[in-house]
């Protein structure tokens, strides 16, 4: 039902958040940090998600058939069915990708709160 600017829109601001929430956790974490070195992160970050898009989107038209657009009237009638009816979710790899790369940020921002209460603990901090 999403068309592919709102695809592509959530994925920068979920894209956004996750990169600035990385940017927090390292700046409390390792205050020594220079702040010139967040600009040229996220300027590499934005260029490798702008690469991801421009592979993804070259991929997806080289795979996906065509589908006819829906009516404004059909979508407008359309209604999510009940959970239980829907089929269980297929990720693209691109999807698995995604997920498998979230879950690595979580490992390691998980990580450094680890490293962080013990630098806090043993006083180093």
């Amino acid at each position: 039902m999403n068309g592919r600017w709102l695809n592509l829109f959530t994925a920068a601001v979920v894209a956004l958040l996750v990169l600035l929430s990385f940017v927090l956790v390292a700046a409390v974490l390792f205050p020594a940090l220079a702040e010139c070195w967040v600009a040229p992160f996220m300027a590499g970050c934005l260029a490798l998600w702008l690469g991801g898009i421009a592979v993804g989107t070259v991929a997806t038209l080289r795979t996906a058939p065509a589908v006819a657009p829906m009516s404004r009237a059909r979508r407008a009638a359309w209604r999510m069915p009940p959970l239980v009816m829907l089929p269980p979710a297929e990720l693209s790899r691109a999807g698995r990708v995604s997920v498998l790369a979230l879950w690595a940020y979580l490992a390691i921002a998980a990580a450094m709160v680890v490293v962080r209460v013990v630098q806090l603990a043993i006083g180093a901090g």
